[in-house]
């Protein structure tokens, strides 16, 4: 290949200019140094290091160790550790002559490579070294940048087609890199874990997959699929997925469509505040069952879309089987209340702040609930509601452990105590949290006394008020 070639030139020439005096120095300064025996190469080959840093600097205490780095197996390379004092443009050229001296001289085949980027290089060489990188067969590629990237198509061919890698990484601050998938179906038949932070990709197909048979473990914070209409994942063996987009306009304009094909799913974690809910799909639900799932939603905002509601919905119905659920920003699906789906298995649910309409329309959709969180109750009139209300088959069955956070002991608070109370057949225990507004000894007296009264309706169950301030988890 073309690039190949210029890497494998661009290599001679580094070596070419710095052959003179560089490889030299380190024997000289050994020959110099030593005077007799030398009893360092005699050390035990298990103290010799094997990061980047210290076998470079450990191969000048002794000639049996001035090869020794060459043979190491991680390469870990971070441009801020070339600087000492130079000129910018002396730093650059110190740093690519590391790259590319380090790629040529070390192993062929490298377990680890790690770059880490915080000045401004040229995007050819950034290219050039994560290829030649790629070349090496690692198994762990570990890419961080405070600066634009964007890979070339031989680079991300390398990289979209790689058979050794088994972890890899891209975290991106502050800016976005750039990948354009190739047309060709997507095949890492080795990847077990893939983290991708603040990453756009492309594809000139409108509807890629990509094929990962080992990936266990997804990982992706701001990740934009552009000009595309649906990206599937084939991921038999995945068990964590773990999503969270804070940008919204970009999702909405590309409208892109992401599908799970997952069959052993363990736990799955959304935290969106792009509506990205609305385009993520699991082409088989029942992945799902036993699983957890936290799912953290926009919060309801006037005019929201009903695209975006039917969406947050039917997201939510795909986890109705699980047995887990952290539900956030419920108020997103206030107009959809009705249409919940049953959690047949839930045995465990913790909500945000969220309504007493929604929390009864919930629970009756929870029939062997066994614990429930709520960090916040809204402050509405609810003694008409639950004077009405239809007590849930949880409450009369199954549900033994109550907490509610971030309470102020206002009214409203204390008719749903005094609601779970009543109608808590096998309620054991009862807690309240108090906000950390109010975590004052006299608040805390007050909200006990206010509480002393509904307790003699209850003959078992341990009603009591956390004295500590209870860490907000959301």
């Amino acid at each position: 290949m073309e690039s190949a070639n210029h890497f494998e030139r661009k290599l001679s020439q580094i070596m070419d200019s710095g052959s003179s005096t560089h490889e030299n120095d380190p024997v000289k300064r050994q020959k110099e140094n030593n005077e007799g025996e030398d009893r360092i190469s005699k050390l035990p080959d298990c103290i010799i290091s094997r990061t980047t840093k210290e076998a470079v600097r450990t191969s000048v205490l002794s000639k049996e160790w001035i090869n020794n780095w060459r043979s190491i197996t991680s390469l870990h390379l971070d441009d801020i550790d070339m600087v000492y004092g130079r000129t910018k443009h002396i730093e650059h050229e110190c740093f690519e002559r590391f790259m590319y001296r380090s790629l040529l001289l070390t192993n062929s085949r490298l377990d680890n490579f790690s770059l880490s980027i915080h000045d401004h290089h040229d995007m050819f060489n950034l290219n050039e070294w994560i290829y030649g990188a790629l070349r090496k067969f690692p198994k762990k590629l570990c890419i961080k940048s405070q600066r634009k990237l964007s890979f070339a198509f031989s680079t991300a061919h390398s990289l979209f087609t790689s058979q050794s890698l088994q972890e890899l990484e891209i975290y991106m601050s502050y800016c976005y890199a750039n990948i354009t998938v190739p047309r060709s179906r997507v095949h890492l038949g080795q990847l077990k874990f893939l983290t991708l932070h603040e990453v756009k990709f492309s594809c000139s197909d409108k509807d890629p997959e990509l094929s990962l048979p080992l990936l266990q473990k997804i990982k992706t914070v701001n990740c934009i699929w552009l000009g595309v209409r649906c990206v599937t994942f084939n991921v038999p063996l995945l068990e964590t997925i773990d999503i969270t987009q804070h940008t919204n306009s970009s999702w909405l304009e590309g409208n892109c469509k992401i599908k799970f094909r997952a069959l052993h799913l363990k736990e799955f974690c959304l935290c969106d505040y792009g509506y990205l809910s609305s385009y993520l799909t699991m082409i088989d639900p029942s992945s799902a069952q036993n699983a957890s799932a936290t799912l953290i939603l926009p919060p309801y905002e006037r005019g929201v879309s009903s695209t975006v509601e039917h969406g947050a919905l039917e997201l939510l119905k795909q986890f109705s089987q699980v047995r887990y659920l952290k539900f956030g920003g419920p108020d997103v699906l206030a107009q959809e209340v009705i249409l919940l789906p049953e959690f047949g298995m839930l045995r465990h649910l913790e909500l945000d702040s969220v309504t007493g309409e929604f929390l009864l329309a919930l629970l009756l959709k929870t029939p062997i609930l066994n614990t429930l969180v709520v960090e916040r109750l809204k402050s509405e009139y609810y003694k008409a509601l639950l004077k009405s209300a239809v007590v849930p088959d949880c409450l009369r069955h199954t549900l033994q452990v109550v907490n509610f956070r971030d309470v102020c002991g206002d009214k409203h608070e204390l008719h749903f105590a005094k609601f779970f109370m009543e109608k808590g057949s096998v309620l054991k225990r009862m807690s309240f949290s108090l906000s950390h507004l109010f975590v004052k000894s006299e608040a805390i007296e007050e909200l006990e006394q206010k509480l002393s009264g509904l307790k003699k309706c209850l003959t078992s169950t341990i009603v009591e008020v956390l004295k500590e301030d209870y860490y907000n988890s959301w």
